[in-house]
């Protein structure tokens, strides 16, 4: 990154290459520390004040996605490009471009695109007192936390246009980068000097694409350093909408369920034998006085090893109206070389809902092995009871979002944090 705190009219001066002698036009002359020869990409910094001194020649002839000299509107203020850098991290192949930008009133800019990412950064005064905290890797400004993200050096590969400051200065130095989504916070390091501190903020690449007119943008690759998730939503947030849901609803259901009081209405023990060939069997008369209320109907068939099914109908004495219901019922057991086995139950139920008051029967059509002799079963009827299934399906729709987004909050933290040797130190539910 360069030094970007100069702040100057912009003005046009003309420069020769000391390697061409090509002529080559500057917007701040002696202010600038150097600038980059169109023609052969001589680098020139400044010997003092008193001329250009020849320093490098860039062997690859850059090609940004954004031009010299191009003006674009990012947040309100007006831009124009007046240099380009392609920056490669020492020790890796990752590499990422750096467009110095001049506004005659803010100074300059640099707009950072990394791998289809981009960001605007700016430099901020040590004044804003930073506070660093050493054990878990953490700077605070103005009460955000910043995670250590990255520490690197680089150096440039590929330039164009002028600069503040020489980007081929052999002082030691060292970049070190904090994050707070969409926000980060850089420190450089110069030895022996003060350190420098900037604030770079996300820019979406359809901000870009729309202000600097680009045809082919340069493609994502991953997820980018201060890159926001689509539909956005802090973890403790998602956390506060779930456990407000389960209240909400929890007090909902104990509502509507204060006034039910479950009261058994019906009860006979019945036997099948192997002889009856009755197709139903009628069960006397019983009331129901809720109005309207939930049926629960139990069924319980004394068989081992064996099954048992009962169909019945649930039917008004007055109006006909009838509720159709089916059970069945499967029990077995034995051992085996594991020891003692069972599967399935003795013992089922059904609910029936919004049934209205008055005076019911049930039709009851049983049927099981025919080499069972006979089969002795019980059903029992109450009413005014909970339909719990109803809750919790409720619970499970409303929190299935919250879930997702967790997840999915999740699964791209862990994304971004797969491009640096840092782990994340701040809690992933401060996110």
């Amino acid at each position: 990154m360069t030094d970007i705190q100069t702040t100057q009219s912009p003005q046009r001066y003309e420069v020769h290459c000391k390697q061409c002698s090509h002529k080559n036009t500057i917007t701040f002359g002696y202010s600038s520390a150097g600038w980059v020869c169109t023609k052969c990409g001589n680098y020139h910094v400044n010997h003092n004040g008193l001329g250009w001194v020849s320093k490098h020649t860039f062997s690859n002839k850059p090609m940004p996605d954004i031009l010299i000299n191009q003006t674009a509107k990012l947040f309100d203020t007006t831009y124009t490009v007046v240099g380009f850098a392609k920056h490669k991290q020492i020790g890796k192949v990752y590499t990422w471009n750096e467009y110095i930008l001049f506004n005659p009133e803010v100074g300059l800019r640099s707009l950072v695109e990394s791998d289809g990412h981009w960001m605007l950064i700016e430099p901020i005064s040590r004044e804003n007192n930073i506070e660093y905290k050493q054990i878990n890797r953490v700077a605070i400004l103005d009460g955000i936390k910043f995670q250590m993200y990255n520490s690197y050096r680089s150096t440039v590969v590929e330039a164009a246009g002028e600069f503040a400051a020489d980007i081929l200065d052999d002082k030691e130095y060292k970049c070190t980068e904090w994050i707070a989504p969409p926000l980060m916070l850089i420190k450089e390091e110069f030895k022996d000097e003060e350190e420098l501190w900037y604030m770079a903020r996300e820019i979406k690449s359809s901000v870009i694409k729309k202000a600097f007119d680009i045809l082919v943008m340069p493609a994502k690759i991953d997820i980018g350093a201060i890159q926001t998730m689509s539909f956005y939503q802090k973890a403790s947030h998602l956390l506060y909408m779930l456990v407000a849901y389960v209240v909400l609803i929890s007090f909902l259901y104990a509502f509507l369920n204060q006034n039910n009081i479950e009261r058994k209405v019906f009860g006979q023990t019945f036997t099948k034998s192997a002889t009856d060939t009755a197709s139903v069997l009628v069960t006397p008369p019983f009331q129901v006085t809720g109005d309207p209320t939930s049926l629960q109907v139990d069924v319980y068939a004394d068989v081992t090893n064996n099954w048992f099914d009962l169909d019945f109908e649930l039917v008004n004495d007055v109006t006909f109206q009838r509720y159709e219901g089916a059970k069945s019922i499967e029990f077995y057991r034995g051992y085996d070389s594991e020891g003692y086995w069972s599967e399935g139950s003795k013992s089922d139920y059904i609910i029936i809902s919004q049934v209205p008051a008055g005076t019911y029967h049930l039709n009851l059509y049983p049927l099981t092995n025919p080499s069972l002799n006979q089969v002795t079963y019980t059903i029992k009827v109450f009413e005014g009871v909970s339909i719990t299934s109803n809750f919790v399906w409720l619970l499970f729709i409303g929190l299935l979002l919250p879930a997702i987004q967790l997840l999915r909050l999740y699964l791209f933290e862990n994304k971004r944090w797969e491009a640096t040797n840092f782990s994340r130190q701040i809690s992933f539910y401060q996110t």
